[in-house]
């Protein structure tokens, strides 16, 4: 949880969040003209920003869960189709992974 702190000076607003626990700020500051224009500047990079973190977790996630089938499957007769398969489709949820952080990537607000 965190709050929303706007402040002006000199004409130009800017914004920050602080963490509501410990009052830590995180983030970026973001200016704007007016304090709606500031305001709005942050939530959009809160926005992204919560969406990128989840997009890389995603991506570490299956990372780990691709070594965990290699390692696995280092241990398993080649006969053993199953532990192709489930090599295969843990590549393709990296590969699905990297894609939607890519296109998080892409939609990184100014």
């Amino acid at each position: 949880a965190y709050r929303l702190v706007v402040s002006v000076r000199d004409g130009v607003w800017t914004a920050h969040a602080e963490r509501q626990s410990s009052g830590e700020r995180f983030v970026i500051d973001c200016a704007g003209a007016t304090e709606e224009a500031a305001t709005d500047r942050l939530v959009k990079w809160l926005t992204w920003q919560d969406a990128h973190s989840r997009a890389l977790e995603a991506l570490q996630s299956a990372e780990r869960m691709y070594h965990r089938a290699v390692a696995e499957g280092a241990f398993v007769s080649s006969a053993d189709d199953s532990a192709d398969d489930l090599r295969r489709q843990s590549l393709a949820q990296i590969e699905a992974a990297c894609a939607q952080l890519d296109d998080v990537r892409s939609r990184r607000p100014e």
